[in-house]
């Protein structure tokens, strides 16, 4: 994913480099489940597998033919995907062992929720690379907005479908309201980034639509994720984040967030000449 090649001049294609899949990802892993009565996690990182796994799965079996299917190819994969996941939650019986009380004494049910929701993660990679190669196509580009705010839509609308008449989103077990929540969170995000590109050279005439910080995000993005993460762990083992009281938390989230950032932009500096 890291690039060396000259940096995009566009807030969108900053937003979707990688054709998104990494991003829905990355934006799924935020939610929590939150359908009634599921057990507390014993950390911040719930009890599944950790979640570079899951990245890493997907990516070995999922990245070296997605590409070829297609926008229209795409969804449908996801959709397949999502009810093959809801049969296997509910007639197959595998959500109520998920959440269960089973004993954790081997591989499998030791990271249960990790096997379990991978489907829910191809859903969503397939999810950004049909939107990603819609999005990165410069001749459909003046629709692009159109095209994100009708995504976020359908799946604004799919979310309350689901809540109400299926199962709340639960990321532990990975569901069809879980994928359209994240689908929901990346599309609304890349909606607004669409409408910023278009109303920002009006506004400000002569400024590029993209800040450097970004720009330099968007050349290493994969550096800037495992730079993320690594701060964070070293944050997590060194304290306990939970009781840090105020002011101090704010200015360690702020360290944490420049810290990252200074790496990524001296380096975009430096492969910029200045």
């Amino acid at each position: 994913m890291a690039s060396h090649s000259p940096p995009r001049q566009h807030l969108l294609q900053g937003g979707v480099e990688g054709r998104g899949g990494v991003g829905d990802a990355g934006g799924g892993a935020a939610v929590h489940g939150v359908g009634g009565g599921l057990p507390t996690p014993r950390h911040e990182y719930g009890i599944h597998g950790n979640f570079f796994f899951t990245l890493a799965a997907i990516k070995l079996l999922c990245s070296w033919w997605a590409w070829r299917v297609g926008t229209l190819g795409g969804m449908v994969l996801m959709g397949v995907l999502c009810l093959a996941q809801h049969l296997l939650l509910t007639a197959g019986g595998v959500g109520p062992w998920t959440l269960g009380a089973a004993p954790r004494d081997s591989l499998l049910s030791a990271n249960r929720e990790w096997f379990v929701s991978l489907p829910s993660y191809a859903a969503l990679y397939f999810t950004g690379v049909a939107v990603g190669a819609r999005v990165c196509d410069r001749s459909k580009r003046a629709t692009v907005p159109v095209f994100l705010w009708c995504v976020a839509g359908v799946s604004a609308a799919s979310l309350a479908l689901l809540h109400l008449y299926v199962a709340p989103a639960s990321r532990r077990l990975g569901n069809p309201a879980f994928v359209a929540f994240s689908i929901l969170y990346a599309s609304l995000t890349l909606a607004i980034f669409s409408l910023l590109e278009v109303w920002l050279p009006r506004w400000l005439p002569g400024v590029p639509p993209t800040p450097r910080v970004l720009q330099a995000i968007n050349q290493r993005p994969l550096l800037c994720f495992l730079l993320s993460n690594l701060a964070t762990g070293l944050v997590n083992k060194s304290m306990n984040t939970l009781v840090v009281p105020p002011p101090w938390d704010v200015f360690m989230v702020l360290g944490h967030t420049y810290g990252v950032l200074a790496v990524v932009y001296f380096l975009f500096k430096a492969d910029s000449g200045g």
